[in-house]
């Protein structure tokens, strides 16, 4: 293989896709990824949700991303012949009196029209679901089979002989990343939140914290549809499901603790999954931009490297449109959206 243009390191959702859209444009690719613990995507739901957030709000950018990103789901799915997209409605819990009451008082409710489904008064919103205060249903929302994505990907790119498990250090790496004599032109950093504690990035402001989830067995009838009463429970095939996420800004690489399995434990049996037993536990980082912004450009300093990072919590929403304006802004000079440019929040 030729000496590749474009070193992207890690392959984590935001790298995978950015790998694909840059082989598909032509371009030598390399990936590097020594499947560092505490990486984000292997543990990601990959919920794609139009109604978020406990303000109910639709995520920023809603409309071009989402389009862009059930497009990419779609063609990657005839690409490698697997399903990767589960379509599932949401039925969300009011947290309670106030929140129901602030919600009915909206006067926005035409926005989220395309998503919002039925509001429903207590007690009738899921038989599952416990709903003292009501709820409503979201509409328009799907689940990411992440790891199926990762796997497929990295499959791809050993039969292309683009990928190699290692771990590169980009910080005083004086061109030669890989510490080979292989020089690319331009290195990509898709290494999640340790962009924020190493590299040219690392000065910008991040948001890091550490998700937690319940990978569990469900021992009674599976819910049709997704479940919010303050955490999720996430039916998959079977009598398999997920109940998540935790938020914890203390130590974003604790990994796994006994305090969030029992609260993911309570929070299952408050949504309604009564009787179920757990059969993993998983922990990753999450890094998100200040702002809750993804983070795209070239380094100031360092204009040979680049990155896609601060995806957050929303990676399966924005890394198929991330991945594509930042592959036309570094090889077809394309301006990059204000409110994505890395430089927005450089340190000055």
């Amino acid at each position: 293989m030729s000496p590749p243009e474009v070193l992207v390191v890690g392959q984590g959702l935001a790298g995978s896709l950015l790998a694909l859209e840059l082989l598909d444009r032509g371009r030598r690719v390399l990936v590097v990824d020594a499947d560092r613990p505490h990486a984000a995507s292997p543990v990601s739901a990959g919920m794609v949700n139009p109604i978020a957030g406990p303000k109910h709000n639709r995520p920023w950018a809603w409309d071009p991303f989402a389009g862009e990103a059930r497009a990419r789901y779609a063609s990657l799915e005839r690409r490698f012949g697997i399903r990767l997209v589960r379509e599932r409605a949401i039925h969300f819990a009011f947290r309670s009196a106030e929140d129901r009451e602030r919600f009915l008082a909206r006067d926005d409710h035409d926005a989220l029209a395309p998503h919002l489904g039925e509001i429903h008064a207590p007690g009738t919103l899921a038989p599952e679901l416990a709903d003292e205060h009501g709820g409503f249903e979201i509409l328009g929302a799907f689940a990411l089979d992440v790891p199926a994505l990762l796997r497929a990907t990295r499959a791809e790119l050993l039969a292309r002989g683009a990928f190699r498990p290692v771990a590169v250090a980009v910080e005083g790496a004086d061109g030669d990343p890989l510490g080979d004599g292989t020089r690319p032109d331009t290195t990509v950093l898709c290494t999640g939140h340790h962009a924020a504690s190493a590299g040219p990035f690392r000065r910008l402001p991040w948001r890091v914290s550490r998700g937690e989830r319940l990978d569990v067995r469900l021992l009674s009838t599976p819910p049709r549809t997704i479940l919010n009463r303050e955490k999720w429970l996430l039916p998959l095939e079977d009598d398999r499901a997920q109940i998540g996420a935790i938020y914890a800004w203390d130590d974003a690489e604790a990994g796994p603790t006994e305090k969030g399995r029992r609260e993911l434990e309570t929070a299952g049996r408050a949504i309604g999954a009564s009787d179920f037993e757990v059969v993993d536990h998983r922990a990753g980082a999450r890094a998100g931009g200040i702002d809750w912004r993804p983070y795209l450009g070239r380094a100031a300093d360092r204009s040979e490297i680049a990155i896609l990072g601060g995806l957050g919590s929303k990676g399966a929403l924005y890394a198929p449109g991330c991945a594509r304006r930042l592959a036309e802004h570094l090889f077809e000079g394309a301006a990059l959206d204000p409110e994505l440019d890395v430089a927005r929040r450089r340190p000055r």
